[in-house]
């Protein structure tokens, strides 16, 4: 699938609640690591960890200080 056409999946910030789009990244693509994604909300410009919920088509969307901290088991998402 070209660039142009790879699926959407919606993200929902959840420090301001906008709504906006991103693509599953090569590695959640390719390699199924589907929580390898990451972006910034275009309206706060937090830093976030896209993790993919093929179920639900939508990206899991968390703070990338949050998502870290529960990678090295500080916190429970």
């Amino acid at each position: 699938m070209d660039k142009d056409n790879r699926e959407r999946y919606q993200c929902i910030c959840p420090i301001c609640n906008k709504i906006f789009w991103a693509c599953k990244s090569i590695l959640q693509e390719d390699f199924g690591m589907l929580d390898m994604g990451s972006g910034s909300c275009p309206k706060c410009k937090t830093f976030h960890n896209l993790t993919v919920d093929e179920e639900n088509k939508q990206m899991i969307v968390t703070p990338w200080e949050e998502y870290m901290k529960a990678r090295k088991g500080e916190i429970e998402l």
